[in-house]
C-alpha cells in the first residue's frame, strides 16, 4: 500500500485553471462595477455643481449659471456687471458624455436663487449623462434642488 502525502499533477492543474476562471469572472465584474460607479460621480457632480451655483448666487448677490461647453464638459460662471466669468470649469473625461443638451445651453439662477432652464430647448430642464451603455438623468428644479434618476 502506498502512502498519499501530497496531490497529483491533474489535481493541481485542475485547481490553477478553476482559480484562473474565477478570477476572469471576478476581473470583469469590477470593471463593470467601476464603469458604474463613473457614471453616478460624473452625475453627482453635475448634481453638486447645481446645487452650488444657485448656493453661490444667494451668497453672492451675483446670477450664476451651470454652461454647458462640450458634450463631456461644462464651466459654472458668474455674472459680475455685465459679464460672465468663469469660476470653475469641469471635464467629465473618458466616454461619460452628457446627451439631450447642445453646447451653450445653461441652467441659470438669479440673485433670488430661482433658475431659469435654456436646456436642449426644453423649459423644464434635463440632463442625461451616458456611458453608452447606461444613461441617468439630472433633473434640477425651479429652487435648485437636483434629483439623479436611472432611465
Amino acid at each position: 500500500m502506498r502512502n498519499k502525502l501530497g496531490f497529483t499533477l491533474v489535481e493541481i492543474l485542475i485547481s490553477i485553471a478553476v482559480l484562473g476562471i474565477l478570477s476572469g469572472i471576478a476581473a470583469m465584474s469590477l470593471f463593470g462595477l467601476q464603469k458604474q460607479l463613473n457614471l453616478e460621480s460624473a452625475a453627482q457632480t453635475l448634481s453638486q455643481d447645481i446645487q452650488s451655483s444657485r448656493a453661490r448666487s444667494l451668497s453672492t448677490s451675483n446670477s450664476w449659471r451651470l454652461r454647458i461647453t462640450s458634450t463631456n464638459g461644462y464651466v459654472l460662471e458668474e455674472e459680475t456687471g455685465n459679464t460672465w466669468t468663469v469660476r470653475k470649469t469641469v471635464s467629465l473625461g473618458g466616454v461619460i458624455k452628457l446627451t439631450n443638451v447642445s453646447v451653450g445651453d445653461s441652467v441659470s439662477f438669479d440673485t433670488r436663487g430661482f433658475a431659469t432652464f435654456n436646456l436642449g430647448g426644453s423649459a423644464l430642464g434635463e440632463i442625461r449623462v451616458t456611458d453608452s451603455s447606461r444613461t441617468l438623468r439630472v433633473l434640477p428644479s425651479m429652487v435648485g434642488a437636483v434629483r439623479v434618476v436611472k432611465l
